[in-house]
């Protein structure tokens, strides 16, 4: 059976293999007829175009020869394809189609005659005599009808053409023949050449070939005669024409003259030639140039030309008759004519040539058929006696195996055929001999052979069998040394069968010989007996293993044991699982004994528990023993409501046999309530039956009862939300995904289903869009852990087009673990009416406050008569109400009539104050009716007042006004007058508020016009005084003897802002003076009070109501009363601040000229000492701090839309103000690019951000100064100074002292910056050539290494695949692709300009990347590659993986003792920060690829060097200063961005910024 499966497997592995390489032979076969086809095709087509030539319009072709090779060898289909290439190259030259039919004829005719005889069996008929049948029975019939019918030619010609194609034909099936030979002796391949054939080819060849060579060469003799002939001929009548004309031009030179005897001329030659010549004889001009000469000359034959329209020579018979012939008799004597030329038609010529050639063709014809029936006789005669031969040759293994003697072979005349028919005879009498003698000695060999292969397939079962098998002899001496061992036993025991044979395999035991399974084992050897037993045995590497031998004797004929064979099987797995399986239920059985869950096996077929841990007695407090011994205790201890339910889920679970989980209430003895999970397994026997249940119980009584709470909680939560109406939302930030409930919806007036899906889009396509900037900067806010919840109120959009109001308040429930928020969820709650009510309460509010201040300044000492409050009030009252006109109409003194005193009118309404003056009380009619009552007169529409209000009507439309509001003004006397509106645009309601309002107004006017009216004698004896007060800014006044204001004069109210009221009686005169002087002013004016002293110019200062410092002159004089006692002081205080100020300022101007010219003097001092940039940028600042009293200063370039770069700070270990608020004032400043210009900003007070003002700093000053460069677009160099001191105003010296300070600064680090480009374009010059020539020498040499790892690759690919030379290969080609990184990076620094760029996927160059780091990282460091799945850049793959590996490299160097080196890539958002180090990116989305280390960290002072060309810290074996280098050169001419973040003592963070593609 082996032996058989092992027959199928090599027979099953034999057809797979011929299978493929059928497959494969195929795939070459069709490839090669394919190019055979086109070769054959192109050739068929070379050949119609290069002819041979026979005669006019007659000629050989050879393009027959490939037709017929790829009839033979390709079939019918190939051979049509080549039949239309020669029938398209034949049909443009003969310009006949008729070619295809004849052809395509062709090829039918042979591909039918040769399928004939492949299915007759018959050997391939030959070519020749296929196309002599073919033109017999086919060709001849359709070549004469298609050339007599299609085309104008003679019988005698078509028969000639016919005669033509058919040798031609019958030459290419000759040469066929001879390449088909040809072909067949340079293949070598046996039996492709047939002796019949190769006689016959050879004969026609011979004599075919020779004949058509001399009819070739007889009919070109022939034409040349001929035309030597006609040329001699022509220039005999030349020269007998030249005579003729010179005698002619001799007795008349006219033209007609010669014109008559070139005629008689022509007529002559005509007379000499054939009547088929047409001769034309033409004179030629002196100017050849001016002949119209349409015909072309393509051949010449002794000054005879051949001509015709193409200057082609014509290929068919029918263009030959075309031709003509041309000679030109130069003619010098004649004046005026330069020669004659004769032409005349070719066909006498070809007529002759045909006429010779017909017989001739004829008689090849006959010869062609002659030699071919002869070929064919002759060279199946010569055949003959050979095919006899052959078949006796054949016969003769039939003849020996049956023994029948040899027949005689049949006589032949040729020697050599005789002679080989006698030799064949000996062969197969000594074969016949020879062949008896084989078959005895081949039945003796099966015998033997089935013998040999039967032992040997049974060593070879035991030599193959997997199971240690040992044969060992049983000697006297107690030894039993081994014969044979398997290959399981050396792969058993360590042990090969070289180094046992002969050993006694106790050996194995080795030193561990007190076994008692030993013991048992020689007894048995003693006995002679079969044994079976387990031993520890070693391998011979030393190793435990543990052995089941089994022993069996081996017996002879004479019954003596001779032989043992044991049977050896590593059992070590076995016992160590069952060591395993005793530890596993040991633990399981402490394990089941200490958890507190019931663990229980239930079995089936006895109905029963089996086992039930000690936590059943906890759970249950019932004894293990009691539910064991009756299963009814544990029925009966499930609640009642639940006890069907487990039972039946039991039943449940063995039925289907699903894992199950059941919950259920049990009762304890003592009535406690407990719930209880139960989950259940089922067990099946080695049948599939079920057995037993296995369950874990579980108490779960106190997360039932928080359930519960949960449950209520979550109604209660439901019924809260659902009575309080509010619309809750949860939004997932990932997914934009947003879930809200159906009053979420409600609230716009959609139902849930019709806002899916939710999501951020259908919120944000609903607000307004006023509210969205406040919106996203609450939810900014809250995101970024600045306020603990969300909330804001916006409006948004509802279903009905009008806008609703929602207050929203929600948090971030969910976060990532690098603090992304993930989940936020809220509420929205509807507040359009609390909104509304609140517009509606501040509107009021705002009248009220309206009408309170117009009704204020009315009762206030005020006059009306310039209008100008009037003016206003009215122009206030129309703006709040709305009014297009607002008025005021008063009574005239002393007449019945009322005029518009003032009038307001909205943009676009005509005033009307004009033509209302003394109107007559009769003209208004009902209205003055209502307004003596004291009634107001409310008109909504105009239009709409009844017959009595006629008159009136119409002068309210005639003012257009369509809608009238009046209120009376009521004294004692009557109406004053009355205050309206008018509503001209168009019609309106007036509202409560508007009446309100304007009788507030009405109110307050009548107090003022009579409190006008009272005070007018009082006002005009005051104004003198008063006037002259105001005009000298005086203030007088009287004190009492406490000095309490006992009158003012209203001076006050201009100089102090107080009015006389306020501080008549509330007011002493020290109360008005600030804080710091009051005690000593207040203490020296008592004084003088005591004495009763006057004070005379007394410099006091006063706090003006708006707290403003006064400066003041007090003169005043004491009051006596009757009894002589102090009263109190009369006095006035004079407006002396301009006089202070300007003292102040001389002082203050004093000051600060002195100080900037000291500042002027350290700037040119500093500027002397030849400072670093950075120095001199730092020791700038510390001046501008010292000058401008400030705390912190630094500067930065940037620009717009681009992040902040600092240069400097001083003090350098100051700490930054809040970097976000920072950020956001320099961000403001850049807001808009256009408004920077050249000068210091000072912010101060509530405009510095809360965070900086938190940090106690109070003010800040910014300047922008422009960069000295042309650079587009312009950078910026940004100055900030911090001060904790509060500052009010900038001086101009200090203005220019800044901008002196930015502008030097900004100059300094351009200059800088210019040399340091210089010496970087130098540098990367310098390094560039270098470079280049390292790269271009070293990729030479890498060449050569690779072309030779490819031969070593080729060399040792036959070697097995664990062969070291692979990997060590592999190694090398792993190695040289870091050399080549590393190549492509150096030429980098040769190139000028950008790398080129193009969408690439990152994860390719970072995975070949990852396996070259591999190799060259140690094993102390751990590395990582994350790549984000389909991730694309645009970049230069190999330029990217030189830069990534010197970064990875110097974090290799880094970590010395060890520790993590990764690289990420990532597509993520680059908010601007941290800033760049190298390259120039406005924010947004980048493919960001991170290289992390743990190393030591970069020291902030070598990070700003680290970029510069050969600089580096390493030592000089190790570091040269071009890797980062070349990093900064690949990401500045990418287009890319670089970060670099690192810490002392925990590592370093690179990152690229590569655009997306």
């Amino acid at each position: 059976m082996p032996s058989q499966g092992a027959a199928l497997m090599a027979r099953w592995f034999r057809d797979q293999t011929s299978s493929q390489r059928k497959q494969q032979s195929s795939l070459r076969q069709g490839i090669q007829s394919l190019s055979l086809l086109l070769l054959l095709a192109a050739s068929a087509a070379a050949g119609s175009l290069f002819y041979l030539p026979l005669f006019y319009g007659l000629h050989f072709t050879f393009g027959l020869v490939p037709l017929l090779l790829a009839v033979v060898w390709l079939g019918l289909p190939a051979a049509l394809i080549t039949a239309v290439a020669l029938a398209s190259v034949t049909s443009l030259q003969c310009g006949h189609p008729f070619v295809f039919a004849l052809i395509g004829a062709q090829v039918v005719f042979l591909s039918a005659s040769l399928a004939w005889a492949r299915r007759a069996g018959r050997e391939r008929p030959a070519l020749p005599l296929l196309i002599g049948l073919f033109w017999l029975l086919l060709g001849t019939p359709l070549t004469l009808a298609c050339t007599l019918i299609g085309r104008e030619l003679s019988i005698d010609t078509a028969l000639l053409s016919l005669l033509t194609h058919v040798v031609n034909d019958i030459i290419n099936a000759v040469l066929a023949e001879l390449v088909l030979i040809l072909v067949a002796v340079l293949q070598r391949r046996p039996a492709s050449i047939s002796h019949r054939d190769l006689l016959f080819t050879l004969i026609n060849a011979g004599t075919l070939l020779p004949a058509a060579t001399l009819i070739l060469i007889g009919t070109r003799d022939l034409q040349y005669r001929l035309e030597s002939e006609l040329t001699q001929q022509l220039q005999l009548f030349g020269a007998a024409a030249e005579e003729m004309l010179i005698a002619t031009a001799a007795q008349s030179p006219a033209p007609s003259a010669l014109a008559q005897a070139t005629e008689r001329l022509e007529s002559r030659l005509a007379q000499q030639l054939p009547q088929t010549a047409e001769p034309s004889i033409q004179r030629l001009p002196l100017v050849v140039a001016e002949v119209d000469d349409l015909a072309h000359p393509f051949a010449q034959h002794d000054g005879l030309q051949l001509i015709n329209a193409t200057g082609e020579p014509p290929i068919n018979l029918v263009d030959w008759q075309q031709v003509r012939y041309r000679f030109s008799q130069p003619l010098a004597a004649i004046e005026g004519i330069t020669g004659l030329r004769i032409e005349l038609n070719s066909e006498p010529v070809i007529d002759k040539v045909h006429a010779w050639l017909r017989p001739w063709l004829v008689m090849l014809t006959v010869w062609t058929a002659i030699a071919l029936i002869a070929a064919a006789w002759l060279s199946r005669w010569l055949a003959k006696p050979l095919q006899d031969l052959i078949a006796a040759a054949e016969s003769l293994p039939a003849l020996i195996d049956s023994g029948a003697p040899m027949p005689a072979l049949p006589p032949s005349r040729i020697k050599e055929q005789v002679m080989a028919a006698r030799a064949l005879t000996a062969i197969g009498e000594r074969l016949q001999a020879s062949f008896t003698r084989l078959v005895a000695e081949r039945d003796q060999e099966r015998e033997q052979r089935a013998l040999r292969r039967e032992h040997q397939f049974m060593l070879d079962a035991l030599s193959q069998a997997e199971t240690g098998i040992v044969i060992a002899e049983r000697t006297g001496d107690g030894d039993h040394p081994v014969r044979f061992v398997s290959k399981g036993f050396e792969s058993l025991t360590g042990y090969t069968s070289e180094e046992m044979l002969g050993q006694d395999c106790r050996i194995l035991q080795g030193t561990d010989r007190d076994q008692p399974e030993r013991q048992a084992l020689r007894a048995a050897l003693a006995e002679g007996k079969p044994c079976r037993t387990t031993l520890r045995n070693y391998r011979k590497d030393g190793s435990l293993f543990w052995c089941t031998v089994n022993l069996t004797p081996v017996i002879d004929a004479e019954g003596r044991i001779t032989h043992y064979i044991g049977v050896q099987r590593d059992d070590t797995e076995r016992r160590e699982a069952l060591e395993r399986l005793s530890a596993n239920e040991a633990r399981l059985l402490e394990l089941t004994e200490t958890i507190e869950e019931v663990f229980w096996v239930y079995e089936l077929e006895q109905d029963r528990l089996i086992y039930v841990s000690r936590a059943f007695e906890t759970i249950w407090e019932r004894p293990i023993a009691a539910v064991c011994a009756d299963r009814n205790v544990w029925r009966e201890s499930i609640h009642p409501a639940d006890r069907e339910q487990v039972l039946l889920s039991r039943e449940a679970l063995v039925t289907g046999g699903h894992l199950d989980t059941v919950e259920y209430r049990i009762l304890t003895p003592a009535g406690e309530l407990k719930w209880i999970a139960d989950r259940r397994f089922l067990i099946r026997d080695a049948a599939g039956r079920p057995c037993r249940v296995v369950g874990v119980a579980a108490e779960i009584t106190d997360r039932k009862a928080v359930e519960k709470a949960l449950w209520e909680q979550r109604q209660r939560l439901e019924q809260i939300i659902e009575g309080a109406r509010v619309g809750t939302w949860d939004w997932r930030l990932q997914s934009e995904e947003i879930r809200c409930n159906d009053r979420w919806a409600e609230m716009l007036g959609y139902t849930l289903t019709e806002l899916q899906p939710t999501n951020q889009t259908t919120w944000k396509q609903r607000l307004h869009p006023d509210d969205q900037p406040s919106i996203e900067q609450h939810l900014k806010a809250h995101l970024d852990g600045d306020t603990a919840l969300f909330e804001c109120e916006f409006r948004m959009q509802h279903k009905a087009g009008h806008w609703v109001w929602i207050q929203s308040t929600g948090r971030i429930v969910e976060r990532s673990p690098d603090g992304q928020a993930l989940r936020m969820i809220g509420i929205h709650l509807e507040i359009s009416e609390r909104k509304q009510a609140e517009l509606e309460l501040i509107a009021r509010e705002r009248l009220e406050r309206e009408l309170v201040a117009l009704t204020t300044a009315f009762v206030g000492p005020t006059t009306l008569a310039s209008g100008d409050l009037i003016q206003q009030t009215l122009a206030k009252i129309g703006q709040l109400t709305s009014a297009d006109r607002a008025y005021l109409f008063l009574a005239d003194s002393g007449t019945e009539s009322f005029s518009n005193t003032d009038e307001w009118v909205a943009p676009g309404v005509t005033a009307s104050i004009d033509s209302l003056q003394g109107i007559r009380t009769s003209e208004l009619g009902p209205m003055l009716s209502l307004l003596t009552e004291a009634e107001a007169v409310v008109i909504a529409r105009v239009a709409d007042l009844g017959e009595d209000w006629a008159l009136l009507r119409k002068d309210l439309e005639r003012q257009q006004i369509q809608s009238l509001l009046l209120v009376p003004l009521m004294d004692k006397q009557g109406l004053m007058g009355f205050v309206g509106l008018d509503a001209v645009r168009q019609q309106r309601d007036w509202a409560r508020s508007d009446l309100h309002l304007l009788s507030g107004l009405a109110g307050a006017l009548v107090g003022a016009l009579q409190r006008e009216r009272v005070l007018a004698d009082l006002r005009s004896s005051t104004e003198r005084y008063d006037a002259l007060a105001l005009q000298s800014r005086m203030m007088t006044w009287e004190i009492d003897s406490d000095g309490i204001y006992t009158y003012v004069n209203p001076v006050a109210k201009t100089l102090l802002g107080y009015a006389p009221e306020t501080l008549i009686g509330h007011k002493a005169f020290y109360d008005l003076i600030p804080e710091p002087e009051r005690a000593a002013l207040k203490a020296k004016a008592f004084a003088l009070m005591q004495q009763s002293q006057p004070w005379n110019a007394l410099l006091c200062p006063l706090l003006k109501a708006d707290r403003q410092r006064l400066w003041t002159s007090v003169d005043g004089q004491p009051i006596f009363g009757a009894d002589g006692s102090l009263r109190g002081y009369r006095g006035s205080t004079l407006d002396v601040t301009d006089v202070q100020q300007a003292e102040r300022q001389r002082r203050t101007a004093e000051q600060a000229l002195q100080h900037y010219a000291e500042n002027l003097e350290r700037l040119v001092d500093l500027s002397n000492r030849g400072l670093e940039p950075t120095d001199e940028a730092a020791a700038l600042l510390e001046i501008a701090n010292e000058a401008l009293d400030m705390a912190i200063s630094e500067t930065g370039w940037r620009r717009p839309n681009k992040p902040y770069h600092r240069l400097v700070r001083i003090p350098a270990n100051a700490a930054e103000p809040s970097g976000l608020a920072a950020r956001a004032v320099t961000e403001a400043l850049f807001a808009d690019p256009d408004q920077l210009s050249d000068q210091p900003r000072l912010i101060t007070g509530e405009l510095v951000p809360k965070p900086i003002r938190a940090q106690g700093y109070s003010s800040l000053i910014l300047l922008a100064s422009r960069w000295p460069s042309d650079d587009s677009p312009p950078r910026w160099l940004v100055t900030q100074l911090w001060s904790a001191r509060p500052h009010v105003h900038l001086s101009s010296a200090e203005r220019e002292l800044l901008r002196f300070i930015s502008q030097r600064i900004a100059t300094i680090q351009h200059e800088a910056q210019l040399a340091q480009d210089l010496v970087n374009a130098k540098e990367r010059e310098t390094i560039g050539h270098l470079a280049s020539g390292v790269a271009h020498d070293f990729n030479n040499v890498l060449a050569v290494l690779d072309a030779n790892l490819y031969f070593l690759r080729s060399f040792v690919s036959s070697s097995p695949a664990d062969d070291e030379s692979h990997q060590v290969i592999d190694e090398m080609t792993s190695v040289l692709g870091q050399a080549k990184v590393i190549t492509s990076g150096m030429l980098a620094l040769s190139r000028a300009g950008g790398v080129p760029l193009r969408p690439t996927p990152l994860e390719p160059p970072l995975t070949e990347l990852s396996d070259i780091l591999r190799m060259m990282l140690p094993e102390s460091v751990h590395w990582q590659l994350e790549i984000e799945p389909g991730l694309s850049a645009k970049t230069s793959a190999g330029f990217l993986q030189a830069a990534l590996l010197n970064l990875a490299l110097n974090g290799r160097d880094a970590m010395p003792e060890g520790g993590e080196l990764s690289i990420t890539a990532q597509r993520k958002h680059w908010p601007g920060y941290p800033s760049l180090m190298v390259g120039d990116l406005s924010a947004g989305d980048y493919a960001i690829i991170q290289v992390s280390d743990t190393g030591s960290g970069i020291p902030e002072p070598v990070i700003q060097r680290m970029f510069e060309p050969l600089f580096s810290t390493k030592t000089q074996q190790r570091g040269h200063g071009l890797g980062l280098f070349m990093v900064r050169e690949f990401v500045s001419r990418s287009g890319a961005g670089l970060t670099v973040r690192s810490t002392l003592g925990r590592g370093t963070q690179m990152q690229f910024l590569l655009p997306l593609a």
